[in-house]
């Protein structure tokens, strides 16, 4: 019997040769993966998440054999123990570090004397040979403008240690208990486990919850997936508000025309740390889900995504910080994690203006959506401040939900005047709330590493009822308007040698 851990190194100077690097992964899972038995596009995020592992620095791994992985422990109680033919119950697991070792060098020595900070993560192999990638948690990448904000620490025992690591968790479906849907659902569902404190569903799970109410054919296996509204019954059933963002029908082209809608509708979820299911479809692919984690940021905005306000007057158009987020971010189960999204793509290729429906993860706490929060906060921003206050040569929007702690401590920090430190630190506020920062638009390509001019905000209650636009307070230049949510009393109070400060940066 092979020992439960084997340690694996590859030497640095070895990194920059292709063929050393692939006959190191070959020797690690040969065992495990037999060439005979794979399909190639299967193996697609395996070798995407090792790629990233690469690139991330990796070294050295762990190989850990009888793993008891709860995740496909649910899928074998659930499916693979009742077949005919006999599926292993055990998972694989591979630790990479950032570290390299001396051929011969003992695997519990080189676990006590690593540093924590060299833990990368792992990627979890199970006995499933046509989709091998099991619950697996990895790093971002390190290099170039990332902001992935939908991501959790997670701790990770092994012999002995507590490692820790700082991501989204990601896996490949299993097309007999779930397809796309399915595990873009528990992808979305663990990030926010520890956050919000509610249930993280395992793939049988979700199968079962999606199809409680409505069911299209067999539940298990499930190798058609899920419909909309099952997958909004998924979500729900965890406890959260499921929301449906609708922008085409699956029967209709993409259009260029949607993607400013596209892009605009799903930035504030990104930034309020909320993943975000992306239903996509086109004529050549038919229908996926993945799930947005994050974005990038450009210099040089690519696409003008301005914001309409709606009001008595007519229209007023806003220029949105999404135009400097690229590009997206996504796990794809069927390609990999930490994945660009392009905004348009060949009719072989998903990218943004192919999606047809998106369900953010909103908390059952927030009844507002993203865009009813920011309509409320800019109608406020013209009911106060006038209409030559915003516009689209001079001021960029941005709206987030918050948590309150997260907010003060942001407060405490920066740049702003005591005086208005003072008041947001002090004053009563929900456990949530949606934030509209006003930022000018000179420098504020400089907004990620937090040099921009950040100059006013409005503050919405997120229980609130849109039209009657419930905002807590509305900052701009000099000016703080304060409403007391009970008695529904306003107050206008000067504020003396008020100045711009940073934007909120993740």
């Amino acid at each position: 019997e092979s020992p439960r851990l084997i340690l694996y190194s590859l030497q640095p100077d070895a990194v920059t040769d292709p063929d050393k690097v692939s006959d190191f992964w070959e020797q690690i899972l040969k065992k495990y993966l037999p060439e005979s038995e794979l399909e190639e596009p299967r193996l697609l995020p395996l070798q995407m998440s090792l790629r990233h592992a690469m690139n991330l620095g990796c070294l050295s791994v762990v190989f850990q054999q009888h793993v008891q992985d709860p995740d496909f422990a649910a899928e074998y109680h659930a499916y693979h123990g009742r077949l005919f033919s006999q599926v292993g119950r055990y998972c694989a697991r591979m630790h990479l570090f950032r570290r390299s070792w001396d051929d011969g060098k003992d695997v519990l020595l080189a676990i006590d004397e690593v540093d924590e900070a060299d833990y990368l993560g792992f990627i979890t192999l199970r006995p499933v040979t046509v989709s091998p990638v099991g619950a697996t948690i990895l790093r971002p990448p390190q290099d170039g403008a990332h902001f992935f904000l939908s991501t959790d620490k997670f701790d990770v025992h092994l012999a002995g240690r507590t490692f820790s690591v700082q991501g989204t968790a990601v896996m490949q479906q299993d097309n007999a208990v779930g397809a796309c849907a399915q595990a873009s659902i528990w992808m979305a569902l663990r990030t926010l486990r520890k956050r919000e404190g509610l249930a993280a569903h395992d793939p049988a799970q979700i199968t079962t919850s999606a199809t409680r109410f409505m069911v299209r054919g067999r539940t298990l296996p499930n190798r058609d997936g899920l419909e909309i509204s099952q997958m909004m019954e998924a979500v729900r059933s965890a406890g959260y508000s499921a929301t449906l963002l609708s922008f085409r029908e699956p029967s209709r082209r993409p259009s260029r025309e949607l993607l400013p809608r596209i892009r605009n509708s799903l930035y504030p979820y990104i930034e309020s740390e909320i993943p975000v299911i992306l239903a996509m479809t086109g004529a050549e692919l038919g229908g996926h889900a993945v799930v947005l984690i994050g974005h990038g940021w450009g210099k040089q905005p690519m696409l003008c995504s301005p914001t309409l306000i709606q009001r008595a007057g007519g229209p007023v158009y806003v220029r949105n910080a999404v135009d400097w987020a690229t590009p997206f971010y996504i796990h794809n189960d069927n390609s990999g994690p930490y994945l660009p999204i392009p905004d348009s793509g060949t009719p072989q290729e998903f990218s943004l203006d192919k999606v047809c429906y998106a369900i953010p993860l909103l908390p059952a706490d927030v009844y507002m959506t993203a865009e009813e929060a920011e309509q409320a906060a800019l109608r406020m921003i013209y009911h106060f401040g006038g209409d030559g206050f915003l516009n689209c040569q001079t001021h960029v929007v941005r709206t987030y939900l918050q948590e309150r702690y997260k907010f003060r401590a942001a407060v405490r920090a920066g740049r702003m005047v005591d005086s208005l430190k003072t008041y947001y630190r002090m004053k009563r506020l929900p456990h949530r709330m949606w934030v509209t920062e006003i930022n000018l638009c000179e420098g504020y390509d400089e907004a990620s590493s937090g040099q921009a001019q950040r100059i006013g905000e409005v503050i919405i209650d997120p229980t609130g009822e849109p039209t009657q636009a419930p905002f807590l307070s509305i900052h701009t230049p000099g000016i703080l308007i304060d409403r007391d949510p009970d008695s529904e009393k306003i107050r206008l109070i000067p504020v003396q040698d008020d100045r711009a400060c940073s934007p909120l940066v993740r």
